[in-house]
């Protein structure tokens, strides 16, 4: 931090000798300026995407006033700039001054920033006034200047590159990166120049300004979002399922409950007009999630029924109706499952996912062995080791039905395989300097290690930009419409009228206070684990099913329904923190009601007791 800031006074004071001409604003930011947006009921929240469940990055308070820069294709949200950010508002949750029409229409997860800058510029390495340099450690490069984007590339660190563009607040830098062009944090980067330009010189890229048509075709991208969230709706309706066959499990074995309730209804996913456009093979397979999501709530309202209607009137058939919706719809979710695999995108995905897991602890492990050959190591960095990636295993069926991903999967595994043996030989270097006394490390085992990061690097690099490119250029990657007429039921329920549902107005206090502590899981024991694990409990202190706790951080935005981990009691939950992130952050974890709005304060947690403390057990105790 000390170094970016002396070279940012060193560059200001070039530039005050220099003048360099003030940049006019871009049309299209002042045409957005005509538009803006205030909460019409108290405290909002502000999103990093268009969804409800999305991050929470802030709030509105009464009164405050934002401009608008964008909407989404169903109108239902409008992007705003938020302090120098993207953020993303409900359009029914704010009065709109100026016509909300006239906005670009914009969504981190599926249209690009900006339509006239092409991702993928060619071979060549562009130039620009200023270059920037990664001295501390990689950073991902992202399709758009948000966190909301997606990632297009994992950089190394000491990566040096032109910066091409910024945003108006010089949070987010547009760079050019082996043919890419993205966009990366500013945090990360040490910026230098040879003509003694400043970030001034560099051009404000605005977001695009195309109004009432989609700015992109289809992408493996956009489907591979847009599956993630009906995933995510599959998990919900799957922990509303296990609890409530549960709860009938024990009514038929004779243990009634204490009070009478039950998991909140499953709503249903509604696939907009856009992603049934682009993927016409997901409509079955979310009218199948739909259906198996009304046999969920059916049970789940057949088992109020049966509990507030009394011990004495409940038969044998009434819990045999309500556990057989249960079976149907666990039936229809592995149907759609199985709808939403079957397609090559998502496969190609999934080996992507893989690729940039091991991309990350390769840079780990790279950082480790490139401060080896400069010289910089004293005591050898053995704690969080990076993890050895597993090998990428093709089952038979997706080895018979596309045979073209066999090669990018055996030279990935041949990647995999050095960098294993490149974490292993540090490992053993850690286990000889924790044994020996006064052992230091012969130079060519430094050497080798650096050889093995070498050769792991040209693998990696070689499945990126040789194998992954051609799988996704491939004619066949995203499923083309289907030649069939169109199921009548399927459309009857699809273009039936949408009402989005507003986010109701937020209540002044919480309803549940929040504890807890650090301590080694007794279930997890070891070093290979992490995690956030805990109980609800009532008001009057019996255990309280079906509550939902939002656990999150970086990288982890988990949504779980408490009651889905008996182990922990019969109100209890479990999410896992990846091991090798766990001791590096800070998590969190609170009650939110069906909407995402906060019933309990939040909870941060840090495991920075050694890895023995592997489990933050926590106790959400509702007093109101």
């Amino acid at each position: 931090m000390f170094k970016r800031a002396l070279i940012f006074a060193m560059l200001a004071m070039i530039a005050a000798a220099l003048v360099i001409p003030a940049l006019p604003a871009p049309a299209a930011i002042r045409a957005q300026g005509a538009v803006t947006v205030t909460p019409n009921r108290p405290y909002i929240n502000v999103r990093l995407w268009p969804a409800i469940g999305a991050t929470v990055i802030g709030s509105m308070a009464p009164g405050d006033v934002m401009t608008a820069t964008g909407r989404t294709v169903d109108g239902d949200w409008v992007r705003i700039d938020f302090r120098g950010q993207e953020g993303w508002v409900a359009l029914l949750v704010v009065d709109v001054t100026g016509d909300v029409n006239t906005l670009p229409l914009a969504d981190p997860r599926s249209i690009p920033y900006n339509s006239s800058i092409v991702p993928y510029a060619g071979g060549g390495s562009a130039e620009g006034p200023l270059y920037g340099r990664l001295e501390e450690s990689g950073a991902r490069m992202r399709s758009g200047p948000s966190l909301a984007y997606p990632v297009m590339q994992n950089l190394p660190r000491y990566a040096e590159f032109p910066i091409t563009g910024r945003v108006a607040s010089n949070d987010w830098l547009q760079i050019s990166w082996q043919g890419l062009i993205g966009w990366i944090s500013i945090e990360a980067v040490t910026l230098y120049s040879d003509s003694g330009a400043t970030i001034d010189a560099v051009p404000i890229v605005p977001p695009a300004a195309v109004t009432g048509v989609r700015l992109s075709d289809a992408s493996a991208r956009d489907r591979y979002l847009l599956v993630d969230e009906i995933r995510r709706t599959m998990d919900r309706a799957g922990a509303t399922a296990d609890v409530i066959d549960g709860a009938w499990a024990a009514l038929a074995e004779g243990r009634w409950p204490v009070a009478c309730s039950a998991p909140p209804l499953v709503e249903e996913y509604f696939l907009h007009a856009v992603g049934r456009n682009d993927n016409p093979d997901l409509v079955q397979a979310v009218l199948r999630l739909n259906q198996g999501i009304a046999d969920i709530n059916f049970s789940v309202q057949r088992y109020l029924d049966a509990c507030l209607n009394g011990q004495a009137s409940l038969t044998a058939a009434i819990v045999d109706a309500g556990r057989a919706a249960i079976v149907r719809a666990r039936e229809a979710i592995a149907d759609a499952e199985f709808r939403i695999t079957g397609s090559k995108a998502v496969q190609v995905l999934a080996f992507n996912a893989h690729l940039n897991y091991a991309q990350d602890q390769f840079e780990r492990i790279e950082a480790i062995w490139l401060d080896v050959r400069l010289g910089v190591v004293g005591a050898p960095p053995c704690a969080n080791l990076p993890q050895q990636p597993p090998d990428y295993g093709l089952t038979e069926w997706e080895r018979t039905t596309y045979p073209e991903l066999i090669p990018a999967v055996n030279r990935l595994n041949e990647g995999l395989a050095v960098l294993r043996q490149a974490i292993g030989l540090w490992k053993d270097v850690c286990d000889q300097y924790n044994s020996v006394r006064g052992y230091t490390m012969p130079p060519e085992v430094g050497a080798q290690g650096y050889n093995l990061m070498q050769e792991a690097r040209t693998i990696l690099t070689d499945v990126r930009t040789t194998y992954l490119t051609a799988l996704y250029s491939a004619p066949d990657f995203i499923i083309p419409a289907p030649t069939n007429t169109p199921d009548p039921t399927v459309q009857a329920i699809l273009h039936a009228p949408y009402t989005p549902t507003p986010e109701p107005t937020a209540t002044p206090g919480f309803s549940f206070s929040a504890g807890g502590s650090v301590t080694r899981s007794a279930i997890h024991p070891g070093c290979n684990w992490f995690g956030i694990a805990g109980q609800v409990f009532n008001i009057d202190g019996s255990p309280r099913p079906a509550t939902l706790v939002h656990v999150y951080g970086p990288g982890l935005d988990r949504y779980v329904l408490s009651g889905s981990d008996p182990r922990y009691g019969a109100a209890g939950f479990e999410v896992p923190v990846r091991p090798d992130a766990a001791q590096l952050n800070t998590w969190y974890a609170r009650i939110v009601d069906g909407y995402g709005n906060p019933l309990s304060p939040e909870v941060p947690i840090t495991f920075s007791g050694g890895c023995e403390l592997n489990v933050a057990l926590l106790t959400f105790a509702q007093y109101r």
